[in-house]
């Protein structure tokens, strides 16, 4: 249940500056992907909107918050009927991974661009809170 409900983000200014540099970064290669296509270099241009795809697949992690991967909870306070109110969880996020650029060449008036290994973001802990309120409901707040 809280792995199904639960987004972790990154802090504000992380993700202020980081949401700022994917968008410099798909920006210019969505710009690079035009002219490609436009001088007739198709595998170039193939190559850019592949980045360019996989930068907005990141930037649309780090603005709406990142999945839950693990989690682990413990009761907290007495149990009724084997059951606890309040549970203290553990939470770990998913990574985000971005795209880098190892190289790019130019061979005659083709360009020859060679992808990088991702740069990794995550993943995330925090510590969660979480109040049941009845069969389906949960609330919960963030302590970390």
């Amino acid at each position: 249940m809280v792995t199904a409900h639960v987004p972790m983000r990154l802090r504000p200014a992380e993700r202020a500056t980081l949401e700022a540099d994917l968008r410099r970064q798909k920006d210019a290669y969505l710009r690079a992907a035009m002219a490609a296509s436009e001088g007739g270099d198709w595998l170039a241009a193939g190559m850019y909107n592949n980045l360019v795809l996989q930068l907005t697949t990141a930037l649309s992690k780090v603005e709406n918050g990142l999945r839950i991967d693990d989690v682990h909870c413990t009761g907290i306070g007495r149990a009724v009927n084997r059951r606890y109110k309040r549970l203290r969880c553990a939470a770990n996020s998913r990574v985000i991974e971005i795209p880098t650029v190892a190289s790019i060449e130019r061979e005659g008036d083709r360009e020859i661009v060679t992808q990088g290994p991702p740069r990794l973001v995550g993943p995330l802990n925090a510590i969660f809170e979480v109040h049941a309120r009845g069969e389906s409901k949960l609330t919960y707040r963030t302590m970390g």
